[in-house]
């Protein structure tokens, strides 16, 4: 796993990355060329890329390319995690651990989304689909066994308390949510027991902003916000596109019209849906998504309490992982082996019975058989529980290199091997 987070790199760098991935049939077509399995997770948060059969140089210099950056300017926020670590890693993502937001909710749904996004464009092979599906299952599980996602600590909880500390009552006449997606309907809902007299929602696809909206409310299309902005008191920003939509020479002419009115703005999509300088513009008060994260972060404390029960149940599923990883590799391993030990019974076969009979050839070709499987039953037994993948190929060599002079019984060589 390689990737970027909140911690390490600013809101201005993650969303450059984050609109460098976005085209994900080209980003995977790369990723595809250099490793054997590959996944995109993006959130508001991070942007972390997943893969199978690379190292971790090739790794740099992929992400290095699909974001179109150079590599030394990640020196400073990259982090990278490989192994049982890159898993325990993704289930803690997935169970809320690692989130801006302790607990939070929405980032399950988009470990989801990258799943099924990777699935899609044939990135997930047998490790990345398992290590995937596991993570998905450890968080549901940690929302339904603890207590990390309860409570108010949310985007749109924090989204509603801003509202309610910057806007009296009476000066919540009128609202618009730009975006239709999961994180808008989250929002929404926590508007509504706010009393806003009016709220529309504008989407490029106005049937979804139909979906969302109600009377006296309006769907709207994105090209419409200008108009509904000199109308509104607050507007909430969360749509997915590389760029800002809403700029400051827009933003200028719509507070000129707005004589004088304070506008309230909430921008909770990365990329930033609105330009940092219209926060600046008189009677504007805007909120990127880091401050409106960090405005849920004192809800989050209680949650602190449930981390340690969180963690045990990573801990666990990471166990369960690793488990399955060496169930697959001793598997291949053991394949391998068979296929050395069986082709070098038949090649002696072969020459111990030239000029016998039928009968005389299947008696030998069965006494060999059943030689061969008690000789690998042990081996067999030793790679199941062995850690070491050089084990297979020790026993593979030994048998490769045995070989068996004519006359002499093959029981007595194959045992010694």
């Amino acid at each position: 796993m390689l990737g970027i987070d909140h911690r390490a790199a600013t809101l201005a760098f993650r969303e450059r990355i984050a609109a460098a991935v976005a085209d994900l049939p080209s980003v995977m077509g790369h990723l595809r060329a250099h490793a054997a399995e590959a996944a995109v997770l993006s959130t508001c948060n991070r942007t972390e890329l997943y893969l199978v059969g690379a190292d971790p140089e090739q790794g740099v210099r992929c992400l290095s390319h699909v974001t179109q950056t150079p590599p030394e300017q990640f020196a400073d926020s990259l982090a990278a995690r490989a192994g049982a670590d890159a898993a325990s890693h993704l289930f803690a993502v997935a169970a809320g651990l690692e989130s801006q937001l302790l607990g939070e909710t929405q980032v399950l749904g988009q470990v989801r989304d990258a799943y099924y996004a990777a699935k899609e464009v044939g990135g997930l092979g047998p490790v990345l689909g398992t290590m995937f599906r596991y993570a998905l299952s450890v968080g549901k599980r940690a929302r339904a066994q603890t207590g990390i996602s309860r409570g108010a600590a949310s985007i749109g909880s924090a989204a509603a308390d801003i509202v309610k500390t910057e806007l009296p009552t009476a000066a919540r006449r009128r609202a618009l949510i730009v975006g239709a997606g999961e994180a808008a309907e989250r929002v929404l809902a926590h508007l509504q027991p706010l009393r806003i007299g009016r709220i529309d929602v504008a989407n490029r696809t106005v049937a979804r902003a139909e979906a969302l909206v109600a009377p006296p409310g309006q769907a709207l299309p994105l090209d419409a916000i200008a108009d509904a902005l000199t109308e509104a008191d607050l507007a909430i920003f969360a749509v997915a596109v590389p760029h800002p939509i809403l700029g400051r020479d827009v933003a200028r002419a719509v507070v000129a019209r707005r004589a004088q009115r304070p506008l309230l703005l909430l921008d909770l999509a990365v990329p930033r849906n609105v330009a940092p300088g219209v926060g600046e513009l008189p009677g504007v008060r805007l909120y990127d998504v880091d401050e409106v994260q960090g405005r849920a972060a004192l809800a989050v404390e209680r949650r602190q309490g449930e981390v340690e029960a969180v963690r045990a149940l990573v801990a666990a599923q990471v166990a369960q992982f690793e488990e399955w990883m060496h169930a697959r590799r001793a598997a291949a391993q053991i394949v391998r082996l068979r296929d050395r030990a069986e082709a070098l019974r038949q090649e002696e076969v072969r020459r111990a019975t030239a000029g016998l009979s039928g009968r005389e050839r299947a008696a030998v070709d069965r006494a060999t058989r059943a030689v061969l499987r008690s000789l690998l039953h042990g081996p067999t037994v030793a790679l199941r529980k062995a850690d070491d993948p050089r084990v297979a190929d020790l026993l593979a060599e030994a048998f490769k290199r045995t070989r068996v002079r004519d006359g002499v019984d093959a029981a007595p060589v194959l045992a010694r091997t």
